[in-house]
């Protein structure tokens, strides 16, 4: 499965070319001061291409040139020119020598970028040849790794059909796609639909027939792939559905680390003084505005559950009106809750009312990055609906993490077994730099007010 990071790294080091030579030649030709060339160059490259992975492109999906994609790339690039233009007016170069810099580099780049962006995904989606996926089971779990094939048309994965021994599938067509037969005919089905790929999506370990049926394939240089291991592929989530207790034994316990939990508690810590210094003066004014507005306290807790299911305190910023409930107002969901203070509203947008967490994270309480803490009463009511829901509580929760970035906030079941998929893919393959892009990433989307 080494095509989705292959593909990245093309995307990625062809942006990093663009930014560097698309910089270096402009400033050359607009004859900035030769003092601050590299620093605007590398400056422009890096803060560009975190910019464009806050925007979600160094991921393969559908690409649209004219729409959506034109006005986040434009948006990025603004963004990232930002700071380079602040730094050279402060080493006093001439304003119209940068605005005039900084507008040629911003158009040259976004012309570049999506010239290549539109190539790379032509090229993916008329010239690169499909390759062909076969499903060994037509249950709930192959449905659920068919639902996430056929919903990335961009990865070229041709689900050719089904295999299952179950006669009473024999005729079963879902989403379009048809039962073939059964394991004994795989050696004539791989041949005729000429399958590069086998996915055995069955709930319990196969038997032994049907085990010799799909290992007769391997000589016909065909890819075999389990379930779970390929849904988190195309995913990077962790389908809870095919999971069995197992998985904890031998994905959870390779992560307990010793040298990780002391690198993780000196990020938490660094990560979160970090946090607490550069926010100070907006809390300030936060403070002040809150008590103004009505004189009631600026920080409250809230009783949230942490790890190995122990309640704990989480220290949040007030951003609702006092005795809300009772003058009536009427909560609308999130932001436009009417209970909220009105020059609140950026607050909660930008989750600096999230920041007093940084105690939290201070006390050991909290992560930085990890899954999110749920109240009492809703982790109780999910333990009864979502298998191994409790199992979350194993590592302490964060301020952000994997499941938040990707799902937000969220309360109905369905939406809370899918942000469990997330929480799990974090507890398996969590490690101190994906940790610090997650941050990275939260923080983006915060600033932006895109974080749910």
């Amino acid at each position: 499965m080494k095509i989705f990071s292959k593909s990245v790294y093309v995307l990625l080091f062809t942006d990093m070319l663009i930014f560097l030579f698309s910089s270096l030649f402009l400033y050359q030709k607009i004859s900035l001061p030769d003092e601050y060339k590299w620093l605007t160059v590398a400056g422009l490259t890096l803060i560009g291409l975190y910019v464009l992975f806050l925007k979600g492109y160094y991921k393969i999906r559908t690409y649209n040139f004219f729409l959506k994609d034109s006005y986040l790339l434009i948006e990025g690039l603004v963004l990232s020119a930002m700071p380079v233009c602040i730094m050279l007016l402060m080493f006093h170069v001439q304003n119209r020598t940068v605005f005039k810099f900084l507008l040629s580099e911003t158009a040259l780049v976004f012309l570049l970028i999506s010239l290549f962006r539109t190539l790379f995904y032509w090229h993916r989606k008329h010239i690169k040849p499909d390759t062909n996926v076969l499903i060994i089971g037509a249950g709930e779990i192959g449905k659920l790794m068919a639902d996430e094939i056929l919903k990335r048309p961009v990865l070229k994965f041709n689900l050719k059909g089904f295999v299952d021994n179950d006669a009473n599938k024999a005729n079963l067509v879902y989403r379009g796609i048809n039962v073939l037969g059964k394991t004994a005919d795989l050696h004539k089905i791989i041949p005729e639909y000429n399958i590069k790929i086998i996915i055995v999506a069955i709930r319990h370990e196969p038997d032994y027939q049907t085990l010799m049926d799909i290992s007769e394939c391997v000589p016909q240089g065909v890819s075999i792939w389990k379930m779970p291991s390929f849904y988190e592929k195309i995913a990077f989530k962790i389908p809870v559905q095919s999971i069995t207790p197992d998985w904890f034994m031998y994905n959870f316990t390779s992560t307990q680390r010793p040298v990780y939990d002391v690198l993780k508690r000196i990020y938490d810590i660094i990560a979160a003084s970090i946090i607490l210094t550069v926010t100070m003066p907006v809390l300030l004014i936060i403070a002040i505005g809150v008590k103004l507005h009505d004189g009631g306290p600026i920080i409250y807790t809230q009783p949230r559950i942490g790890k190995g299911g122990k309640p704990f305190k989480l220290y949040k910023i007030r951003t609702m009106c006092m005795n809300a409930d009772k003058a009536g107002m009427v909560d609308k969901g999130n932001t436009e809750d009417d209970r909220v203070i009105p020059f609140c509203k950026w607050v909660r947008k930008a989750r600096f009312d999230e920041i007093p967490q940084m105690k939290n994270i201070l006390k050991g309480e909290m992560r930085i990055v990890g899954p999110r803490a749920e109240f009492e009463d809703f982790v109780r009511k999910y333990e009864k609906e979502i298998p191994f829901y409790n199992r979350r509580h194993w590592i302490k929760p964060g301020w952000t993490g994997w499941a938040q970035i990707n799902q937000g906030h969220c309360v109905q079941v369905d939406d809370i077994t899918e942000k469990l998929r997330y929480d799990f893919y974090y507890i398996k393959k969590r490690n101190i730099f994906w940790e610090i892009s997650i941050l990275l990433k939260a923080v983006g989307l915060a600033l932006s007010g895109r974080h749910s």
